[in-house]
């Protein structure tokens, strides 16, 4: 071998350069690689280690994530359920408040129907009364009568059909707050009613005793006030509907005094009533 230092020819088992004095052995080793070898056998095994650590760190990570996943799947499927079920809750409670307020407006317009104000008024006289037909009347009372010798002035008058005839009232004054009663044998509903008020048996009865200028018409689910014209004519009254009743009141409210000194009663010729039964 030579010498690394001077290039002096040594022998092969030298440790120093007898000609530079210089180590030879440590030089050689560093040169030729010794410790090669040694780096050599410990790489398989630092790779192998590597691999060993990456697989493990691989699996650990691995069972976490499919841990991980089947834990955030069971958390979600009690959310969809709890949305299903929510869903299924709004349905039905939807369906409740639809029923309930299908209820309320059945029950409004029951009230409604029930609570409807049927009115009366002055109206021309109809060309017909169909499909209405004339009301028969059970019975017929006055809150009071005049007695006149030879002459019958009771409430039936209204209803005889004659001109001549007159409920008269017999209080003293001029009559206001007197007043009739019809009473049918059933539930009838009445449209129209027709008045001749005042005393008709003559012209001069006519504008001599009292007529009725206001008249309360009252029934069973209504009451409405009449203001009628002072002419020896035929007035109709019509309901705003047939009205359901089972009588009707007539009160006097004002009146068209009469021009005899002598005669201050209040005369109803003739009333006709007409209605259906059903």
């Amino acid at each position: 071998m030579w010498c690394p230092n001077c290039g002096e020819k040594l022998e092969d088992d030298s440790v120093f350069c007898p000609e530079c004095g210089a180590r030879v052995q440590e030089e050689l080793d560093s040169e030729f690689g010794c410790e090669e070898p040694e780096k050599k056998m410990n790489m398989p095994l630092m790779i192998v280690a590597a691999i060993v650590v990456c697989s493990l760190l691989l699996g650990v990570g691995a069972y976490f994530f499919v841990s991980g996943s089947r834990s955030s799947e069971k958390k979600k499927e009690p959310a969809r359920q709890e949305i299903v079920e929510d869903e299924t809750k709004t349905d039905d409670q939807e369906g409740k408040d639809t029923d309930a307020g299908e209820q309320d407006d059945e029950a409004g317009e029951a009230d409604s129907r029930e609570t409807a104000v049927i009115l009366a008024d002055i109206i021309s006289t109809p060309a017909g009364t169909d499909p209405y037909v004339k009301l028969g009347v059970a019975s017929a009372a006055a809150t009071s009568v005049i007695d006149q010798e030879g002459h019958d002035n009771s409430a039936a008058m209204v209803l005889d059909g004659r001109d001549e005839t007159s409920w008269q009232e017999g209080v003293p004054g001029n009559g206001v707050g007197e007043g009739l009663t019809f009473r049918f044998d059933r539930e009838c509903k009445v449209k129209y009613m027709a008045f001749k008020l005042g005393n008709w048996r003559t012209e001069d009865y006519y504008w001599q005793n009292n007529r009725p200028k206001i008249l309360e018409i009252r029934t069973d689910n209504s009451t409405s006030l009449i203001l009628f014209p002072d002419a020896k004519t035929e007035h109709w009254v019509g309901f705003s509907e047939p009205c359901p009743t089972s009588e009707i009141q007539l009160t006097i409210k004002e009146i068209y005094p009469g021009s005899s000194a002598k005669w201050n009663d209040t005369c109803i010729a003739g009333i006709e009533i007409y209605g259906s039964t059903q």
